[in-house]
């Protein structure tokens, strides 16, 4: 265990993203002050034994003011680890500014991650540096009579990381049903080649000195997903030869961007055993606790490698990991979406948790709490409606 010898700051959302960066750190001594970009006052996450302090604010920009009125003045550079879109793109904007005052994860370039949150931007990149990158164009409901060959069936995607939800990704299998999709909004969106795939993947690592040295310790296989979840049930597992090229050209596209810090890159695996690129997440990705409980602490290496410190002895051979987000497969139950005898199988399987941690039980408490009350709420209105219509 080792005392700060400077300050770290994480900057995330109420998500166990962030709980997964604060536990990852805390495990090593460290108590990192912690600022939520939330509107629920009462958040899990807050629960953690291992926060120093933390404030919450309304959105990105204001945790940015926060950041300067409260560590402006320190004699050595804190840390900062993001973990969403919205602050990763703020840190970029005003990076010459923050790096005053602060070790900041990023492209040397100012602007240039910002630049490349965009999906086309950032797999044209992708496909210069030799992944394969689905067809893809750009599209929204007035211009959608301009394009004669629309891939179908095909996937919708917001344009933008930092501003699009999970719910915009949809699957269209005929032109009718991506103008029901389209008709609603003005926003452009990403139009790609479905890929019938085996599974989805991640390459979680972390890039020191704009990738001259890229730490990818193992890959994770996400398992079972839910319909409107951005994590799932998965396999964290060494890199087998047939990850290998995929590996090598994920690493020459972060040494294209100049990135330093936590990242993934995500993948699906078609059929034929072809590797296609999704997108890159510059930040600490929300499945990243597996590569911590694996045996590899990312966040830890970030901070050693900000203070100049030794970060070898943390790059070790991971273990294998089953993960899971035992709440939302809890919802996946409840919705039928999997069978009970598959749920409490897959419990058993489970090595680990994304919200549950033993030496931090705490965070849960609250979370379990809270599900229950809306499971509960749910449950009385729907009997009220039945009652109400005898």
């Amino acid at each position: 265990m080792m005392k700060n010898s400077r300050n770290v700051i994480v900057v995330g959302g109420s998500h166990h993203n962030t709980l997964g960066v604060i536990r990852g750190l805390g495990r090593k001594g460290l108590k990192p002050y912690v600022i939520l970009t939330s509107r629920n006052t009462r958040s899990f996450v807050l629960r953690s034994k291992y926060i120093e302090k933390s404030w919450i604010v309304d959105d990105s920009d204001l945790a940015i003011e926060l950041l300067l009125k409260e560590f402006s003045s320190e004699t050595e550079k804190p840390v900062l680890i993001a973990c969403h879109d919205s602050i990763s793109s703020v840190f970029d904007l005003r990076r010459d500014e923050l790096l005053t005052y602060f070790e900041v994860p990023g492209s040397k370039q100012s602007g240039k991650i910002t630049f490349l949150m965009d999906k086309k931007k950032m797999g044209d990149l992708a496909a210069q540096i030799g992944l394969n990158v689905p067809e893809t164009i750009i599209i929204n409901y007035s211009n959608v009579s301009l394009f004669e060959n629309i891939p179908f069936p095909c996937i919708t995607k917001p344009v933008e990381s930092k501003s699009g939800s999970k719910g915009e990704i949809v699957i269209c299998n005929n032109k009718k049903e991506l103008l029901t999709f389209l008709k609603d909004s003005h926003k452009n969106y990403i139009v790609q080649r479905y890929i019938d795939k085996q599974f989805e993947f991640q390459l979680i690592g972390c890039s020191l000195d704009c990738g001259h040295d890229i730490i990818i310790p193992g890959v994770s296989v996400i398992l079972r997903q839910g319909r409107s979840s951005n994590t799932g049930f998965l396999h964290y597992t060494r890199l087998d030869g047939t990850y290998l090229e995929t590996v090598r050209a994920a690493k020459s596209f972060i040494r294209e961007t100049g990135y330093s810090g936590l990242f993934s890159v995500e993948f699906l695996r078609d059929k034929e055993g072809v590797d296609y690129f999704l997108e890159i997440n510059f930040r600490n990705d929300g499945n990243s606790i597996s590569v911590v409980n694996a045996g590899v602490n990312l966040p830890f290496i970030w901070y050693l490698y900000c203070i100049d410190s030794d970060y070898s002895s943390e790059v070790v051979p991971i273990h294998d990991e089953y993960v899971m987000p035992e709440f939302a497969e809890l919802s996946l139950f409840i919705q039928r979406q999997i069978s009970w005898k598959q749920w409490i199988c897959d419990m058993k399987k489970a090595t680990s948790y994304m919200d549950y941690a033993e030496d931090d039980p705490a965070p849960t408490e609250g979370w379990k709490r809270y599900k229950k009350q809306r499971r509960t709420a749910i449950v009385k209105r729907i009997v009220k409606t039945i009652i109400g219509k005898k």
